[in-house]
This record gives C-alpha cells, structure tokens and sequence, in this order.
C-alpha cells in the first residue's frame, strides 16, 4: 500500500466562518484555474449561503514538489493552496413508502467549486478531495447512502 504525502490529506473548512476565513486563499486559486470571474465577493457569498462547509489540500512543506504561483494556505505556514471542494447541505430528502407508510432519505448535499491547480493536477487531488466529499455526505446522514448529491459542474 502506498502512502500518500499528509499534506495530500484534504484539511476540513467545518463552518461557513472557516470557509469565509478562506477566501482570500481560495480566490487565489480560483485565479490560478482561469476563473478570473470568480472575486472575492462570489466567494463570500458561497461561504454564507447557508450550512456551507468544505476541504481543502495544503502542500504546506513543498512535499509534493509542485512550483505553483504564490496562492498561500490560511494556515499561517507558508504553505501552498493547491486544491479545493465545497459542501452545501439544502434539505432533507425525504420520500414516502405508500406502502408501508415509512420513509426514508437523507440530505440533499451538493458540492462544487472543486478546484485544483493546473500545475498540480493528474496527482490524484481531485479525487480525494472528492472522496472526502461524498463520503462525508454519507457518514453525516449515518452511513446509510440515501443521500442525494449534487454534483455542480462549469466548464470555460
């Protein structure tokens, strides 16, 4: 098994406020992907739209050897900003068995602005930042995957 670097670890942004604490460095990476669009005042609104969380990837010592522009994490490390997905819980999803009168669902999450630098793209931080994403949809609705996620998506 291989280990990845702890700075591949997606870092959780547990409230809007942490998300908000963040724009600074997400809006430098959103500039580095070509959403030159995409300012500071977009970003604060996506962190107070509501039960807002999200992840991020640090590469806070260089480990992972990618030179990137200089987009700093909010950790007061030094380190780089290299990826980032965002979570928004909207509702409960929930659907009524006429049958046997009970219901099941979860939430309905969606996700996006995930993010990741071009010079560190095809490293596998997509992925698990992904990965952190939907899995946690799940374990916050108790692990029995009837979450509904939406997945936001935009393209140039």
């Amino acid at each position: 098994m291989t280990m990845r670097p702890a700075t591949m670890i997606p870092r959780h942004l547990p409230s809007p406020s942490a998300v908000l604490s963040s724009v600074p460095s997400l809006l430098s990476l959103s500039k580095s992907c070509g959403w030159t669009h995409y300012g500071t005042d977009e970003w604060s609104f996506l962190a107070n739209a509501g039960q807002v969380d999200g992840w991020v990837i640090d590469d806070n010592a260089g480990s992972l050897g990618v030179e990137v522009d200089n987009h700093k994490n909010d950790s007061g490390d030094g380190g780089l900003l290299l990826g980032s997905i965002l979570r928004v819980k909207y509702n409960t999803n929930t659907e009524v068995d006429e049958s046997s009168s009970s219901t099941s669902g979860g939430h309905i999450w969606g996700l996006g602005m995930m993010l990741v630098d071009p010079k560190a793209r095809r490293m596998g931080l997509g992925k698990a930042l992904m990965r952190v994403a939907m899995d946690q949809c799940y374990s916050d609705d108790g692990g029995d995957h009837d979450s509904t996620i939406l997945l936001g998506t935009a393209t140039d």
